[in-house]
C-alpha cells in the first residue's frame, strides 16, 4: 500500500499521525510539513508502519527516532529540510536493510558525521546534497562494505573526502558536483588525495 506525498501543517500533524497509525502496511510513505516554519515535529509514529520499505520526509524535526523505532524492513530512507543538529548517521547506519540514503537541502546542519565500522552493511547508495554546515566526514575502517553509488553536491565547507572512502573496495561510481575547483583537483590523479579514489572506476566532476 502506498500513501501519496502529503504537505501538512503543524496543527494538523498529530491528527494526522493518530490517524495513519493503523495504516501497518504501507510500503511507501512521503511527508512534506511546512519546510518554512520552525516547529519541528516528532516522527516517533513511524515505527507503526512495520511493513514500510520507502520513506521520504521533507521536515524539521528534533531527532530520528532511535534505529529500533524504525520500521524492520527499512529499505530507503530521505531526509531533507530536516535541520538535525545532531549527526543522525550512528542512528541510521544501524538499519540493517538500508540500500539507500539521503541526506540534502540542510537535513544536518552539524559539522562532522561519521560512518562507524560495521555500519550500514546493506548500504548500496549514499547522497550527500547541499549539506552546507558540514565540515568534517569520518569513514571508519569496515563501514559500508557494500557501497556501490555516492554522490556529494554542494557541501561547502566540507573539508576533504573521507580518508576511510580507500577502505570501500565495493565503490563503484564516485559522483561530485559543485564543489570547488580546488577540492576536486585534489581528487583527479596526481592530486594529493587521489589515493582514496584511486580504486573507484567511475570519478565523475560536474
Amino acid at each position: 500500500m502506498n500513501q501519496p506525498f502529503k504537505r501538512v501543517e503543524k496543527n494538523t500533524f498529530e491528527i494526522l499521525a493518530s490517524s495513519l497509525r493503523e495504516l501497518r502496511n504501507l510500503e511507501r510513505f512521503h511527508l512534506s510539513t511546512n519546510i518554512q516554519s520552525d516547529e519541528a515535529y516528532e516522527v516517533d509514529f513511524i515505527w507503526n508502519f512495520i511493513h514500510l520499505r520507502d520513506l521520504d520526509m521533507w521536515m524539521h524535526m528534533t531527532r530520528l527516532p532511535e534505529h529500533s523505532r524504525f520500521p524492520p524492513n527499512l529499505a530507503s530512507i530521505s531526509l531533507r529540510e530536516c535541520r538535525m543538529e545532531e549527526d543522525p548517521l550512528p542512528i541510521l547506519e544501524k538499519l540493517l536493510h538500508l540500500q539507500s540514503v539521503e541526506l540534502s537541502y540542510s537535513a544536518f546542519v552539524g559539522r562532522k558525521m561519521v560512518c562507524s565500522k560495521g555500519g550500514f552493511p546493506q548500504l548500496r547508495e549514499l547522497i550527500l546534497m547541499v549539506l552546507k554546515e558540514l565540515e568534517e566526514w569520518v569513514i571508519e575502517e569496515g563501514s559500508m562494505p557494500c557501497l556501490r553509488t555516492l554522490h556529494i553536491e554542494v557541501c561547502d565547507k566540507l573539508k576533504e573526502i573521507p580518508e576511510g572512502l580507500k577502505y570501500i573496495i565495493s565503490l563503484k561510481e564516485l559522483e561530485i558536483s559543485g564543489m570547488d575547483k580546488e577540492w576536486n583537483e585534489k581528487l583527479e590523479s596526481g592530486g594529493e588525495s587521489y589515493y582514496k579514489v584511486q580504486h573507484i572506476p567511475s570519478v565523475q566532476f560536474n
